[in-house]
């Protein structure tokens, strides 16, 4: 075992917390992590925002708005002080890239997603691959559509096309050779079911898994054929699902909703979506001339009730700043790297997309006792993106007056494209004190977890404290907890409606899910990334009609992944609406 695996990191975050250089908030899972992922050669978490905040704050605006001072939160501050407090208070989560790399412009950028299109040429062909591997170098997971690309057999000038396999197997290469510092790349490649490569590209799908990630566009016209039942998409649908149940790969982007729901400033470009990024949740335009690029930076609705009055006009303006960092950081970069990058360098200068979600809305239900399904869920719901929605368009306008706009969004109003769009949050949900990751639901209220000093049960943290009110023995809780699977619902210490608000995701009805995700979509320019949540109870049957709902549904624009539970045992979903109740 390594002096690494050994280290006593609930000490060391102890020791810290009393030295004022890590938040009370902070976990000692959290705290780990920060120390592996995030820490620049050892540094504390005080020492990484102070620096992260410093280099937002070069690029904010010399003026405040004018409820500045008569707000508690910000008065009598600067930019620069009140960026760091946002963070160290726990109500803003920075980005994976943020975090790590704010103020280090040699280590790498600030921006986590970008997306492309290759079109049906061998210059793009080949300058995609560059422009991947440079934008995985600085740190971007990226994401481009290859469904304009000829099938096997096709007449190209002077002979066949080889078809797009050996384009996949290209992108495959990349993501293994070439990585930013331990972070290894991502990308995934989209393209339409129809196309003529698609049995090959599905069959090594499901052989072959690892770094390989594709997205399925799925158009109205295909959309139609499920609905009239024609026998070829059927079959090809039947085998999607198929592997993304087996191999967990496949994401759907509902293509041509997306290009519905584009921004006003792209559609007046006459630009069109070509692929949603790695997480799908972006909702971007790509062509010949642009690459697109989104800057992310979540709030945490754990912390909802005591959030400040403009806390979301505040993370806004440190998002554009974030921006402008990243354009400065792209104009330090080898001459190589930047003729590699300048379709996003191009895109970022021009429409300045903003993308800012949430993480620990399931989190926040749990506290406020409402049960996913509950018509108090979706007054919540409702309630919190339009206030979002308010801000971040009051935001928008106040940057363009004092910063000006941008060529993409001139005579507009606007400083940034879009604002909002809702992340998985996979990676910064552990280091916000352990609240759920962003839009998405709970898989389990306790599940066990493996350390240096053995396995140790990890409780949901809103249960654990209604546990400890009522004086239980929290390990045996935890023991009776994990043999269900993380299920309550056996459980005798809860009421009927306590264990309605802590079922999991695999007990959740999936149809009260996706109205959530429905109902906020009004209020985002962008999408969502989200998740569906399967056991081996689930009829096939069941899985279809999710599907379908989500397909059919104006306000879902894309799916992500589906978490699978096998050997389910007595796990059920509810059976009642809670709103018929």
């Amino acid at each position: 075992m390594s002096k690494r695996d050994t280290f006593n990191y609930s000490e060391a975050r102890k020791n810290s917390q009393a030295a004022g250089e890590t938040p009370l908030w902070y976990t000692t899972a959290g705290y780990q992590l920060f120390m592996k992922k995030y820490s620049n050669e050892g540094e504390s978490v005080r020492s990484r925002f102070e620096t992260v905040a410093r280099a937002m704050a070069q690029h904010a605006p010399t003026v405040y708005p004018e409820w500045w001072e008569e707000d508690e939160y910000t008065r009598g501050k600067d930019w620069e002080q009140v960026f760091f407090d946002v963070m160290w208070d726990g109500f803003v989560s920075p980005s994976t890239p943020l975090l790590s790399n704010g103020g280090l412009r040699k280590k790498g950028t600030t921006v986590s997603c970008a997306g492309g299109l290759m079109d049906n040429n061998l210059y793009d062909r080949y300058n995609v691959m560059t422009e991947i591997a440079v934008l995985t170098k600085h740190s971007h997971g990226t994401s481009f559509s290859l469904t304009n690309w000829p099938s096997e057999g096709d007449a190209i000038r002077g002979g066949e096309s080889q078809g797009v396999m050996p384009v996949i197997r290209d992108v495959i290469n990349v993501m293994e050779e070439v990585a930013q510092g331990s972070r290894r790349g991502s990308c995934a490649y989209s393209i339409n079911p129809r196309h003529g490569d698609f049995w090959n590209v599905i069959d090594h799908l499901y052989k072959r898994t690892e770094s390989n990630n594709v997205g399925w566009l799925l158009d109205d016209n295909w959309c139609k054929a499920m609905a009239e039942k024609d026998p070829e998409t059927l079959k090809r649908w039947k085998r999607m699902m198929f592997v993304k149940l087996a191999r967990g790969k496949g994401y759907f982007t509902f293509i041509d909703k997306m290009n519905r729901h584009l921004a006003e400033p792209f559609k007046r470009a006459g630009l069109k979506v070509e692929a949603s990024n790695l997480c799908q949740e972006t909702v971007l335009p790509a062509n010949d001339f642009y690459t697109f690029s989104c800057v992310i930076l979540n709030y945490n609705l754990e912390l909802y009730r005591s959030w400040p009055e403009h806390l979301v006009f505040i993370g806004q303006v440190m998002s554009d700043c974030n921006i402008s960092e990243y354009l400065a950081t792209m104009d330090e970069v080898s001459i190589q790297d930047r003729r590699a990058l300048e379709k996003i360098y191009r895109f970022t200068k021009d429409f300045r997309a903003l993308g800012s979600g949430v993480l620990g809305f399931h989190t926040l239900l749990q506290r406020e006792r409402f049960p996913v399904g509950s018509m108090d869920a979706m007054f919540l719901n409702n309630a919190i993106f339009k206030g979002m929605k308010e801000q971040a368009e009051a935001c928008n306008s106040w940057l363009a007056e004092v910063l000006g706009e941008p060529e993409g969004c001139r005579g507009l109003g606007k400083r940034n494209a879009t604002t909002m769009m809702m992340p998985p949050t996979k990676s910064t949900a552990e280091l916000m004190a352990g609240a759920s990751e962003g839009i998405g639901l709970d898989v389990a209220m306790c599940f066990t977890k493996q350390s240096a000093g053995g396995e140790f049960f990890r409780v949901n943290k809103v249960l654990l404290e209604i546990i400890q009110e009522r004086g239980l023995d929290w390990e045996e809780c935890a023991r009776q907890i994990n043999e269900r699977k993380g299920s309550v619902q056996h459980v005798d210490w809860l009421t009927d409606h306590e264990k309605a608000v802590f079922r999991t995701a695999f007990e959740v009805r999936m149809e009260d899910y996706l109205r959530l995700c429905s109902q906020r979509q009004k209020y985002i320019d962008q999408g969502q990334s989200i998740n569906l949540y399967f056991t081996s109870n689930d009829s096939p049957a069941y899985i279809s009609y999710i599907h379908r709902l989500a397909m059919e549904d104006p306000n879902i624009l894309s799916l992500y992944y589906i978490y699978s539970m096998r050997g389910a045992g007595d796990i059920s979903r509810t059976e009642e609406c809670e709103m018929c109740m």
